[in-house]
């Protein structure tokens, strides 16, 4: 009894070989052979080599992620000239992507072209999903277009959506 107890603790502590070892001593009994084939399948995963997981590409090195950074900066910094070339040329080469779309509405709204900035804006909308954060910012865009083109109820609605987070 012993000699199983003793066996059975190493097994939970991972000493497979020495747990294999008391085993041997013990007569033919079902938790002899419960627990060798045990140790055998916890030896068959340890020796198994894990599946490297798919390498993230770094960040520098996705052009998504380098674009979309520019553009916050160029957001933060009301570059919205230069935002206006950077977005519209995101756009021409990744045509699915819902912030490039926010970028180039708001560069639209903040030089002079609501009516555009709205029109890009609302199709970015059918691209989203999952991003709350980003569509709120679509909302606030589509707000602030609405409001140059002076259309307040449409600008109110917009508003509405953020703060009803739908």
């Amino acid at each position: 009894k012993l000699q199983q107890n003793m066996a059975v603790s190493l097994f939970k502590m991972k000493k497979y070989g020495e747990a294999s070892k008391v085993l041997d001593q013990l007569e033919n009994s079902l938790l002899k052979s419960e627990l060798q084939r045990k140790i055998k399948d916890s030896l068959h995963k340890e020796n198994e080599k894990p599946i490297a997981p798919i390498a993230k590409q770094e960040e520098k090195d996705d052009p998504l992620v380098e674009l979309r950074s520019k553009m916050e900066r160029l957001i933060s910094e009301s570059n919205f000239k230069e935002l206006l070339d950077l977005s519209q040329g995101a756009l021409d080469s990744y045509p699915l992507q819902p912030y490039f779309y926010y970028a180039n509405g708001t560069a639209l709204n903040n030089t002079g072209n609501p009516n555009k900035g709205i029109e890009v804006l609302e199709t970015g909308l059918d691209y989203l999903l999952d991003d709350e954060d980003l569509k709120n910012k679509i909302y606030k865009q589509l707000s602030e277009g609405y409001t140059k083109i002076g259309n307040t109820q449409k600008a109110s609605e917009y508003l509405n959506k953020i703060n009803s987070g739908s």
